[in-house]
């Protein structure tokens, strides 16, 4: 009898986290994995260069297109 009960509790704590699995997600996601998407516009000051080299090159854009941004 004891081995149902516990049975029992378990599927219904089976029911209630697939039932709120997208709240589960939601606050998993708020607490415990924050991730820093705020991008930074940086001002040009008095040593700023417009110089364009092949391997470095001035840019606005801080999101990547393809594998050659990266």
């Amino acid at each position: 009898m004891k081995r149902f009960i516990y049975f029992l509790l378990f599927i219904l704590l089976c029911v209630f986290v697939y039932q709120n699995r997208v709240k589960i997600y939601e606050i998993y996601n708020d607490y415990l994995v924050p991730i820093e998407k705020k991008v930074t516009k940086l001002e040009k000051n008095d040593y700023y260069r417009n110089y364009d080299f092949s391997y470095v090159q001035n840019t606005d854009t801080f999101i990547p297109n393809n594998k050659t941004d990266i």
